[in-house]
């Protein structure tokens, strides 16, 4: 499309105006190259873990956790030295906390 005659905007580039578009395509490509050369890089090293972690997690009984089975029904995981804190819970509204304040604070830390 022939631009009109005496158009107000003229787009005109000059040599500045080609280096300046040449250095930026430059960086842009330099970039990408970049992070294309770090993408391989973390595949080439990941993938390899990646591969082995499941076969000496499936050759290693002693990383997977026991189970144990008590009368037949329940399952629970082993505990190999680990304190386990077991309680029963509820749900209290706040100004039956607040009644109590004087029982709460006579039991001490």
């Amino acid at each position: 499309m022939p631009r009109p005659p005496k158009s107000p905007i003229r787009i005109q580039f000059g040599l500045s105006g080609w280096v300046a578009i040449l250095s930026a395509l430059a960086i842009f490509f330099v970039l990408v190259a970049t992070i294309a050369f770090l993408a391989v890089g973390l595949f080439v090293f990941f993938l390899p873990v990646l591969l082995i972690a499941p076969i000496l997690y499936y050759f290693m009984p002693n990383l997977r956790p026991k189970v144990v089975t008590l009368n037949g029904a329940s399952t629970q995981w082993e505990t190999k030295g680990q304190t386990i804190i077991d309680g029963e819970f509820r749900v209290v509204d706040a100004n039956e906390v607040e009644g109590n304040t004087e029982r709460l604070s006579e039991a001490g830390p």
